[in-house]
C-alpha cells in the first residue's frame, strides 16, 4: 500500500493519504506535505527536534491543524522533519489530541530546492474514512 498520492484538483493541490493506523495516517500526511514542498530529497541524520501538542474537535480538524503546525514550523524555524514519534488520543469525544516529537534538521532554505510553496492545509473537503481496514484521508493544500 502506498503512503500517499497526489490527485488532480482545479486550483490547489489535493492529496490522498493511506495507512492502517491513525498515527501512520498523520505521519504519511506529513511525508506527503514535505514531498510536495521539497520533493522529499533531503535525508540525513536528524540534528534537532520539536515537541508538538495539537487539539481538535474532530479527526479532520486534528489532521489539518497537524499539517498547518508543520507548515508553520517549517517556514518559521526552517525545520524540516525527518522522523515522527506521535500519539493520538481520541477517547475524549469533545477533543482529539496529537502529541509527540518530530525530529529533523534546521536547514538553509537558500540551499533547499523548494518545489512548491504550500500556504496551508485547507478545511475544504477534508475527509477521513476507513474502508476494508485502511484509513484514507483527502487533504487539499492551498499553494
Amino acid at each position: 500500500m502506498k503512503d500517499y498520492e497526489f490527485v488532480s484538483h482545479t486550483a490547489d493541490v489535493a492529496m490522498r493519504v493511506f495507512a492502517e493506523t491513525l498515527p501512520a495516517l498523520f505521519i504519511n500526511s506529513a511525508k506527503g506535505l514535505f514531498s510536495l514542498i521539497c520533493g522529499g530529497n533531503i535525508s540525513r541524520a536528524a540534528e534537532g527536534e520539536r515537541r508538538i501538542s495539537i487539539k481538535g474537535e474532530t479527526l479532520e480538524d486534528l489532521i489539518i491543524s497537524w499539517l498547518n503546525e508543520l507548515i508553520s514550523i517549517f517556514y518559521t524555524y526552517y525545520f524540516l522533519p525527518e522522523s515522527y514519534n506521535i500519539n493520538i488520543e481520541t477517547e475524549n469525544t469533545d477533543l482529539k489530541i496529537v502529541k509527540g516529537t518530530v525530529k529533523g534538521n534546521y536547514i538553509n532554505t537558500e540551499r533547499l530546492n523548494m518545489i512548491t510553496e504550500v500556504k496551508s492545509a485547507a478545511y475544504h473537503n477534508v475527509k477521513i474514512e476507513k474502508s476494508n481496514g485502511v484509513l484514507k484521508a483527502l487533504i487539499i493544500f492551498d499553494v
